[in-house]
Formats: structure tokens, C-alpha cells, sequence
């Protein structure tokens, strides 16, 4: 995940003016998409990607809140054409808790000239006469934990099980109300899957950011092994924040987990002062959990093809934990 900018012009620095309304605070529950679609009559161009629109329609978490595993939740709702590289509704419907008890965020393609609404026909074939687009979901954990502690947070999800290019599901923390460029921003992806490269799941670390120049660790591995169940099973991914002091001074390492074994590990001193490695990784965190649909080809992302099919994309969580070391 990368900083995601507000501004259509630059980098974000304030938070906008919010016109989405709060719905009232119950569950999602689960849907079924549809195999196909109608084609709908078209009836007016989307609105155009201004700066005045994304200040009242920038995906935030206005939506359902809902309780999950003794976590409470709330969903995203707005534009995420005003995002940086994507595209797609943010609704409701696109995060449900199914007949397990698993939380399920998916994305969708829908053929409609209108705005995506929660009753448009979910298709995943290509649309014949009328635009391809999309919703997403997305979650946010109502609250932020462990402030200047040692931590592990993870999660036991599943990927989908189909793929086509031009989806991403993340599961990440970050530790601001909104996520924007400041000095003290954090960002731990503990997994970003990307659709068009299935079997190449990646993790990162970004600390700091001024004038939308910001200090990462990426981790892209050329090759990854899977274990038992597979890319399509059950698997644990998780980050752990631990602090040791030596006669250097005090160290931040962030390490990265899957089904118990290290995969990758940063030390936040050996590229930030310790100044900083403290202001940004001591902050208490929330966890974003998500699907995105990209609106572009730029850089490592993917927009999905509209003359090939789309599978539903869903990202099934089984669980979550944040333990304190």
C-alpha cells in the first residue's frame, strides 16, 4: 500500500469536508452477486473527478458499524476514483460476514452507465454497451491500540481464489485518523496480494512523509512458498514490533510473519534518525482491511481489461489478534 494522496493536485494535507451520512450501526450481512447482468438504460455521465466532488465523496469510514470477533468495525463508504490509481464505489454491501462467520470484503464489476449503487447487478463478464465498473469494500477498525508498546498484530485470511489483473486485497495498519502526508505517518502493510501477479504476495514499511517524499521498506519476493493448503487455503500473516537497546542506543525492528516464520525485517534506525523511528512507530495503530480496483496502468498497477472477464474478488479474514510482547 502507498500513501494514497486527497488532493487531485498533490500531496494530501488536510482533511476534507465530509458530506457522506452515517448509517445506522448494524452487521453487514452476506450477498450473493449475480452470474450476470442486465444492461441498464443509460441516464447520465458519472460525475466528473473534480477537486470540489472528492472533498465531499473521498472514501471514509462513514458507513455500518458492526462488531467481528470482539472487534468493532466501520465500513467505508464514497468515490474511489478520488484515489490515487483507482477506481470504484466504496458500498457496504461489499463487506459481509458469511454463513462461518468469516469477514468477507470483496470487489465487484458492475455494467451501468449510472452510479453504482448497492442494487446494481454484480457481472463478471465483460459489459456489452455500457461501461465497466466497479465497487469495493473496505473496513476500518473503530479504535487504535498498543501506543508505545511491543507487538505483534495479525490476521488468518484467505485470498481469493480466482484472479484476473487489476485487484489488490491489503490487510494494514496505519497509525493517523486520516491517512495523509505528515511527519509522523506510519504505514505497516502486513499483506498486499495483487490480482495480476497471484502467487507474489508482498509486504512493506513506510515511515514519515514530507512533501509526498516518504521513507519505505519494500519486500517483493521473486518466489514464495506457500506450505499447507496452498495460495487458495487459510494462512496467518502478521507484523511484530519489537524494541531492543545497546550501547547504540534504542532500535525499532518491524518484522514480517507468515504461519509463524519470519519472511522480512526492518530496522527502522538503519535509514531514519532515532528521533523519528520513535515519534512514528511508538503511536498507537488501527488496521485497515480491503479490496481496491485500479483506474490505471501507471507504475506496478494493473486496471482490469474490460473485454475479459472480472471474477468477484473476495478477501476472507477468519481472524484477527494484537497481542502485546
Amino acid at each position: 500500500m502507498v500513501l494514497t494522496m486527497r488532493t487531485l493536485a498533490g500531496g494530501l494535507l488536510a482533511a476534507p469536508a465530509i458530506a457522506l451520512l452515517a448509517s445506522a450501526a448494524t452487521a453487514p450481512v452476506a450477498s450473493t452477486p449475480s452470474a450476470t447482468a442486465d444492461v441498464p438504460a443509460v441516464v447520465a455521465p458519472l460525475p466528473p473527478v473534480t477537486q470540489e466532488y472528492c472533498d465531499a465523496h473521498y472514501g471514509q469510514p462513514v458507513g455500518e458499524v458492526f462488531t467481528w470477533r470482539t472487534f468493532t468495525f466501520q465500513t467505508y463508504l464514497g468515490d474511489a476514483r478520488c484515489e490515487t490509481h483507482r477506481q470504484g464505489t466504496y458500498l457496504g454491501s461489499g463487506v459481509a460476514v458469511d454463513a462461518a462467520g468469516d469477514l468477507v470484503i470483496s470487489a465487484r464489476r458492475h455494467c451501468t452507465a449510472d452510479p453504482v449503487v448497492e442494487e446494481a447487478p454484480v457481472s463478471e463478464a465483460p459489459c456489452v454497451g455500457v461501461p465497466a465498473q466497479y465497487s469495493v469494500g473496505r473496513v476500518r477498525l473503530a479504535d487504535f491500540r498498543v501506543p508505545a508498546t511491543d507487538f505483534e498484530w495479525g490476521f488468518e485470511a484467505r485470498l481469493p481464489e480466482r484472479s484476473a489483473p487489476g485487484a489488490r486485497s491489503a490487510l494494514w495498519l496505519v497509525n493517523l485518523e486520516q491517512v495523509y502526508c505528515a511527519p509522523e505517518w506510519g504505514e505497516l502493510d502486513v499483506l498486499e496480494w495483487y490480482s495480476s501477479r497471484p502467487d507474489l504476495p508482498e509486504t512493506a514499511t513506510h515511515a514519515t512523509c514530507t512533501d509526498a517524499t516518504y521513507t519505505s521498506w519494500h519486500h517483493k519476493p521473486a518466489t514464495w512458498d506457500w506450505g499447507s493448503g496452498g495460495r487458495a487455503g487459510f494462512h496467518r500473516w502478521a507484523v511484530r514490533k519489537e524494541t531492543t537497546t545497546g550501547p547504540g542506543g534504542r532500535t525499532i525492528t518491524l518484522s514480517y510473519l507468515y504461519d509463524g516464520r519470519v519472511t522480512a525485517a526492518d530496522t527502522c534506525q538503519e535509514k531514519l534518525p532515532s528521533t523519528t523511528c520513535d515519534a512514528v512507530l511508538d503511536t498507537a495503530w488501527t488496521a485497515i482491511l480491503q479490496t481496491a480496483v485500479f483506474g490505471d496502468d501507471s507504475g506496478p498497477f494493473l486496471r482490469p481489461a474490460d473485454e475479459d472477464p472480472f471474477p468477484t474478488q473476495e478477501l476472507v479474514i477468519r481472524d484477527m489478534w494484537v497481542a502485546t510482547l
